[in-house]
């Protein structure tokens, strides 16, 4: 995985953790604030050039995990380890 930075790297999460969970579009709203905040971290994994999967990570008062998804294709390969 790789921390990603500017919109083109949070429109590829977002594409991700809206399919993975079946949010659809509608994710963007709601974490689009997340990359510019220095306690979070949003990571994506990479097969071929494509985002496959995706995570985000909290580092505050009540830190973890978040949004780990992976796109149907690609599920069962290891990406969200």
């Amino acid at each position: 995985m790789s921390v990603i930075d500017g919109a083109m790297g949070l429109d590829e999460l977002c594409e991700v953790v809206g399919v993975a969970y079946g949010f659809g579009t509608g994710i963007r709203g709601i974490i689009g604030a997340w990359p510019i905040d220095p306690a979070v971290r949003c990571f994506v994994a990479r097969e071929d050039c494509r985002v496959v999967a995706a995570a985000v990570a909290v580092a505050d008062v009540v830190g973890g995990i978040y949004m780990v998804g992976t796109l149907p294709e690609a599920r069962g390969r290891g990406f969200g380890e």
